[in-house]
């Protein structure tokens, strides 16, 4: 299971921005983006979570989840629009010069610290 590896690492980030500023509060929540194309396992992220921070300086904090979207962008007519399976074609012009955007997000987006 990475995910244990994962949270270890998201611990340690969240430890080293909170010391970067002078405020030194206890911090209640973290948000985290994960994208469906990130080969992450959101309930596993959860669990691993749920077993390492309450035995970190995290202590009890939130940990939210964002899923952002997996976007298809066409070359050749410019459509882009949320995918839910991937796709070889464009959804509009079926062409073939497609890429993804987005979706592979793997990032801590912002910490919350009390006052």
């Amino acid at each position: 299971m990475h995910e244990l590896s994962i949270v270890a690492a998201l611990i340690d980030q969240a430890k080293q921005e909170v010391t970067r500023f002078p405020h030194r509060g206890r911090i209640v929540r973290l948000d985290l983006a994960v994208g469906q194309l990130a080969g992450v396992n959101c309930e596993s992220l959860r669990f691993a979570y749920d077993l390492l921070a309450p035995k970190s300086p995290l202590g009890n904090a939130e940990l939210r989840i964002h899923c952002p979207p997996v976007r298809l962008v066409c070359c050749d007519c410019g459509v882009e629009e949320e995918i839910e399976t991937l796709v070889e074609t464009c959804p509009k012009c079926q062409g073939v010069n497609v890429h993804i955007s987005g979706g592979q997000e793997l990032m801590l987006q912002s910490i919350e610290v009390e006052d």
